[in-house]
């Protein structure tokens, strides 16, 4: 499942997207675009996140 369910999100092609334990959005500040993805170590890359400053939870 790949593509956008509306003009401002786009979901990456992510074949293994169920087994995944959490979906992430990431908004660009530059322009009116999000990006969704998923990763094979969430809480890695949420501390990862958090170190740099870049995790808002909503």
């Amino acid at each position: 499942m790949h593509g956008t369910g509306k003009l401002t999100t786009w979901f990456q092609r992510a074949t293994h997207r169920p087994s995944r334990d959490r979906i992430s959005l990431m908004v660009l500040k530059s322009q009116r675009i999000e990006i969704s993805f998923t990763v094979e170590d969430g809480a890695r890359v949420e501390a990862l996140f958090k170190t740099l400053g870049l995790l808002h939870l909503v």
